[in-house]
């Protein structure tokens, strides 16, 4: 009779538990669903180009003048003779692609997308904002030119590591079949 009543405590306890535990939403689970829903392209560097001559402008995008600069003088890029277009040398086609809008933008890739940290969690039971760190590794690129992530348009910057973190968040709400 014992045994017997010591079996009904485990199971109620553990039962109790797995339920209780269903409504929270774990780092690990969480990392799953952020890992779902963010993109996980290339860092680049990103260039317009011109719709009636297809030259490329040399400001680049979101303020990467200084990585602009390094570019230029690690030979992935030459200035036109005008001072306001640049030329993809062949030394950067391997990281280079044109991009939407009829090859309207040009994206040099200087990291590649390593993994995700997830930093924090709250909120209720039906809605949490996760909190995580978008880790990308520098490529050959990226490290020849010594890749600035700095910039006054996004979150970013270097961790002791030497890799690129960007902060963000998403909203996930709790259904009766998961979390979404």
């Amino acid at each position: 009779m014992k045994s017997f009543n010591f079996i009904l405590l485990v199971i109620f306890f553990s039962s109790a538990f797995l339920f209780s535990s269903c409504n929270n939403l774990s780092r690990g689970k969480a990392k799953k669903l952020v890992l779902s829903k963010i993109d996980k392209d290339d860092l680049v560097i990103q260039f317009n180009v011109e719709y009636t001559t297809g030259r490329i402008i040399k400001e680049p995008r979101f303020g990467q003048g200084v990585n602009l600069n390094n570019l230029i003088n690690k030979g992935y890029l030459k200035l036109d003779e005008d001072n306001r277009h640049v030329i993809l040398t062949d030394k950067v086609l391997p990281f280079s692609k044109k991009i939407n809008n009829m090859g309207r933008e040009i994206w040099i890739s200087v990291a590649n997308f390593k993994d995700v940290n997830i930093t924090g969690i709250q909120g209720s039971d039906k809605l949490k904002k996760v909190e995580y760190e978008k880790i990308y590794k520098l490529n050959a690129l990226g490290q020849e030119i010594n890749f600035n992530a700095n910039s006054s348009y996004s979150k970013r910057y270097k961790n002791s590591d030497g890799d690129i973190v960007y902060n963000g968040s998403k909203q996930f709400e709790k259904y009766d079949d998961g979390w979404r």
